[in-house]
């Protein structure tokens, strides 16, 4: 048995099997951030300097984070670009694993 961060035992096997109920697209969570904001698609593509097309993509999964828009967010956000490139990341890593 092993000690995990809540000082109980856990055995290896079932930590190692451990996967979250679901995990949200960056686009999920980037509506959420704009309706905490009360911003438009509209205002948020002008704040960020993107298309208001490219916007609307990411919000629908239809187009990825890239550096470049992640970089745009956390600009517009005040987070880092590694925060959007994470959610990417783990995104695509979670949605292989359920195939």
């Amino acid at each position: 048995m092993w000690l995990n961060a809540r000082n109980s035992c856990e055995s290896p096997i079932r930590a190692a099997l451990y996967m979250p109920a679901e995990v949200f697209s960056p686009g999920e969570y980037l509506r959420d951030e704009l309706a905490e904001r009360c911003w438009t698609d509209a205002q948020f593509a002008e704040i960020a300097g993107l298309s208001p097309q490219a916007v609307s993509a990411i919000l629908g999964g239809e187009l990825e984070i890239t550096n470049e828009t992640a970089l745009a967010f956390s600009r517009s956000f005040g987070t880092t670009p590694e925060l959007w490139l994470n959610l990417q990341q783990r995104f695509k890593q979670d949605h292989r694993l359920r195939r």
